[in-house]
């Protein structure tokens, strides 16, 4: 933003906040029910968010949310009411209603088929829930009207109603045991467009055990039909995911996923293998290391290889003192497809990397300063090594204010 000022306060069991700020450039999300598009206009927007709740019990709420964000030719408003009930320590009830109103410039609603004029949409959310030392469960109804907007937010679905129910069971260990807890759950949902049309139907089961070390390892398995592209697809997985602490300072586990996988670019199911690592090491008192990395194949069910992808995630960090430090990140994405498997043209290998040098200096708990290098480079069949593509140098000062 150009400029912003953000204003958050608390009197008795009244607590409220809102910011306003001025944007250079106004990015707009379109979301549906299998998906969401999006552009930019290259216009400035003012924004403002409001934010009231009043507490009262133990821990149960009442409270609304308004949000105003507009431009030249586009706006979108929204506005609602929320609730959080906790009935007693065991049950508790959550609810929202949030109404929006929308309008798009004439290119954007030719261009994304987004409706014409001035629209309105709802959305609604109501939740169950109850827990106690050795039972949970929880009933939660979900639905956004396909004209539903919220910019300020992350909405990348709408014109879905999504119904769910979960319960679960879980072991406390013995300080004799090897294990120090066990837990075991299930759910169902369902989810139908506007339409009426049911778009997705899932059943999923976990089983989950806490060792040793800090160890944790847990199965999953689901079955579900999805639509797609008026093809209704059934998918099935299973999924295993671990990790441990061998000693202090270092963490490490991996999940992997196995089993059916939509090919999203070429409407047909696939045989997918997806592998998650990832390592958090303090080599030292001052030296961090974070790795991340997902690998993933996909496999026609005739067997040659549709894609096959991976994308890493790296970052060292020295921390000088309790004031500054200095991180080096490295992330890069790598992508080879078998091209005479796709319906469209695509290219055959496609290469993007990322790197960034980040420099923090705090000099007191409310004011701390940036300074920073990034730059990114790119490769595809049109391009015979990676190209630089970005180069930037910033730096950021923040300060806040208590009075």
């Amino acid at each position: 933003p150009d400029v912003g000022a953000k204003l958050t306060g608390k009197k008795g069991n009244h607590t409220f906040g809102g910011y306003a700020a001025r944007d250079a450039l106004t990015n707009l999300l379109f979301p549906s029910a299998f998906g969401s598009d999006s552009t930019s206009l290259n216009e400035e927007n003012t924004s403002i968010v409001g934010r009231y709740s009043y507490g009262f019990g133990e821990a149960s709420s009442i409270g609304a949310l308004v949000t105003v964000r507009d431009s030249d030719t586009y706006n979108n408003n929204v506005g609602g009411f929320d609730l959080r009930w906790r009935i007693t320590d065991q049950h508790t009830v959550s609810a929202q209603y949030l109404h929006s109103e929308t309008e798009y410039p004439d290119d954007i609603v030719t261009e994304f088929e987004q409706p014409d004029g001035s629209f309105t949409g709802e959305a609604a959310f109501l939740s169950y829930v109850y827990e106690s030392r050795e039972w949970f469960g929880y009933l939660r109804h979900l639905d956004k009207s396909a004209d539903f907007r919220a910019d300020l937010g992350f909405v990348p679905r709408v014109d879905a109603s999504t119904q769910v129910v979960g319960l679960g069971r879980i072991w406390h260990g013995d300080e004799d045991d090897s294990w120090h807890r066990i837990r075991v759950s299930g759910d169902w949902d369902i989810t139908h467009d506007d339409q009426g049309r049911m778009i997705e139907r899932e059943i999923e089961a976990n089983f989950n055990i806490g060792g040793p070390m800090q160890s944790w390892f847990q199965v999953s398995g689901l079955s579900r039909d999805v639509l797609f592209d008026d093809v209704m697809f059934k998918e099935d997985k299973i999924a295993v995911f671990g990790e441990i602490q061998p000693k202090g300072g270092l963490v490490f586990g991996m999940s992997v996923r196995i089993g059916d996988q939509i090919d999203f670019a070429n409407t047909r199911l696939g045989d997918e293998l997806l592998l998650r690592p990832f390592l958090n090491w303090n080599i030292s008192r001052n030296l961090l290391m974070r790795l991340r990395g997902t690998f993933v194949n996909l496999d026609s069910k005739e067997g040659p290889k549709i894609f096959e992808a991976s994308v890493i995630d790296a970052r060292l960090t020295w921390q000088f003192n309790r004031r500054s430090f200095l991180r080096v990140t490295l992330q890069q994405q790598d992508v080879e497809r078998n091209t005479d498997l796709y319906l469209d043209e695509v290219d055959a290998r496609s290469k993007d990397v990322g790197r960034q040098l980040l420099y923090s200096y705090k000099v007191n708990p409310q004011t701390v300063f940036f300074l920073g290098y990034s730059d990114k480079h790119i490769d595809d069949d049109s391009l015979g090594s990676l190209t630089a593509t970005d180069r930037t140098v910033f730096a950021k000062v923040g300060y806040a204010w208590m009075p």
